[in-house]
């Protein structure tokens, strides 16, 4: 059985840094407003990790996100290769909304 390359979180940030699959921001965003826009813009492009490391009002702190989203990440995560077609491995999120469900829950009728 193949070993992973890190010992620890920081290992395999360092790891995905080198492999160009982790990108920091050093600009002050906003923990309520801004780090989950930017995430999740950063998921729809299939970007890459990010490192926040001037998160408004806690100074000092840092908050590493999307550093498990695609085959390339996984794949260091994991030790493995991304021998695996991106077509079958696509987020749930690119496929069509499912219809929603034929019941539905109503308010209480009032009197």
């Amino acid at each position: 059985m193949a070993r992973v390359g890190y010992k620890d979180m920081r290992g395999y940030l360092d790891i995905l840094e080198k492999a160009g699959l982790l990108k920091y921001v050093k600009t002050e965003v906003d923990l309520k407003h801004e780090i989950g826009a930017i995430s999740c813009m950063s998921l729809d492009d299939r970007g890459p990790g990010i490192m926040f490391e001037n998160i408004k009002g806690h100074p000092g702190g840092k908050l590493a996100v999307n550093i498990m989203s695609t085959t390339e990440q996984m794949a260091l995560a994991f030790n493995t290769g991304t021998t695996t077609s991106r077509s079958s491995t696509r987020s749930t999120r690119a496929r069509p909304a499912r219809s929603p469900p034929k019941w539905s829950i109503q308010p209480p009728a009032r009197k």
